[in-house]
């Protein structure tokens, strides 16, 4: 095989390699400020808060919600939801959430008003988070498309943190959902005192399994190992 057949096919490689940082749609970069909060000792206390904007990236209306609230949330204990600034870095926005030392919620951010979205498209396989902080205890995310019709759930260990969380949509139980999205939810979960910050959330196309990037670097070797034998 010649210089530059053997090129191509690294190059294509590569290609499908740089095909996995190619963003699709973006559901939010939460530059839109918004605040829910819980600070009684009240039981089954409820906080929510709605924001109607067609500045949105994903629908009309994104809804921050507290619920399942257990525990006691009067004043240092309570519990928050902040879109805004990022406490460790003010130029960069985030949603921000915790859970007091003796309280624990279910924190729910929903896009609603969305006009039957392909996620697909153009060539999206998944859903991308960015994590900017490390985040505190576990913490377990129920992904739902359309109120529930397809959903999805996933435990960030202690200490996750990065750019690089992805999540396919062939993981959820009904993947066919995400060709046709009216509505989108992400529900946070976890032991008291939890923390954690999420600074995007967009579909992207996915990184190719290792055990098929395996298969193009055997071949790649394989060809070059061929071209070595006719050239000897």
């Amino acid at each position: 095989m010649n210089n530059f057949k053997l090129n191509l096919l690294a190059a294509s490689v590569f290609g499908i390699l740089a095909s996995g940082t190619a963003q699709a749609i973006v559901i939010d970069d939460f530059s839109h400020a918004q605040s829910s909060s819980v600070t009684s000792s009240t039981a089954n206390a409820v906080s929510t808060a709605t924001e109607s904007s067609i500045d949105l990236f994903l629908g009309t209306t994104r809804t921050l919600t507290i619920s399942d609230f257990v525990g006691n949330g009067a004043g240092a204990n309570g519990i928050y939801a902040d879109i805004g600034p990022d406490p460790t870095n003010p130029l960069n926005t985030v949603l921000s959430m915790a859970n007091g030392p003796v309280a624990t919620s279910t924190i729910t951010i929903e896009w609603s008003g969305i006009d039957h979205v392909d996620l697909t498209m153009p060539t999206a396989t998944g859903l991308y988070l960015a994590l900017p902080n490390a985040i505190d205890n576990d913490l377990t995310v129920l992904f739902s498309i359309n109120g529930g019709a397809s959903t999805y759930s996933k435990t960030f260990l202690d200490g996750s943190s990065g750019a690089d969380f992805f999540i396919n949509f062939s993981l959820f139980n009904v993947p066919t959902a995400a060709n046709d999205v009216t509505s989108f939810s992400m529900a946070f979960s976890g032991p008291t005192a939890w923390d954690a910050q999420i600074d995007l959330v967009e579909t992207r196309e996915g990184v190719p399994e290792p055990a098929t990037l395996g298969l193009f670097g055997i071949g790649l070797l394989g060809f070059a190992a061929s071209r070595r034998r006719k050239a000897a």
